[in-house]
């Protein structure tokens, strides 16, 4: 919790395999969740901690002014051979895409119009919940907006 300024860290460990979810809110000097006088929520980040050697990008296009923008998941090893799926969630926990092999899984998305939409991809056992089953690694989140010009 911090009290003044404009930026706030914290130094977190785990001391299993697990991914966690971190918001920030921005509020009443409370402990309740969220806090009371809420003003702003951060968007979600997903941190994994674990000791596979699986790691996870996503890239995708900030801001389309029409249509679509190719988000493409990358890991650094193909999960073909493996129990494992690379899969894509927009933040409201639907599965956008899911590849079963090679070290990149990518398609072609197409925002709402006018509303930003965050997207997050996992190293994981199949699934279709938010977050996964059985997360290896998970990406940094990429924020999409489609504009109309």
């Amino acid at each position: 919790m911090c009290g003044y300024g404009t930026t706030c860290s914290v130094n977190v460990s785990q001391s299993s395999a697990v991914t966690d979810r971190y918001i920030a809110y921005l509020g009443a000097n409370s402990t309740a969740l969220p806090p009371p006088t809420l003003q702003e929520t951060s968007d979600s980040v997903y941190v994994t901690w674990t000791y596979s050697g699986w790691r996870i990008s996503l890239s995708a296009s900030p801001t389309v002014t029409f249509g679509t923008t190719t988000v493409t998941a990358s890991a650094n090893a193909d999960v073909g051979p493996t129990p494992y799926y690379i899969e894509i969630f927009n933040e409201n926990g639907t599965r956008l895409d899911v590849c079963g092999s090679g070290t990149a899984c990518s398609f072609s998305y197409t925002p709402p119009l006018f509303t930003a939409t965050n997207l997050v991809a996992f190293v994981s056992d199949y699934s279709t919940a938010l977050p996964p089953a059985g997360i290896e690694a998970s990406s940094n989140v990429v924020q999409v907006d489609r504009l109309i010009l």
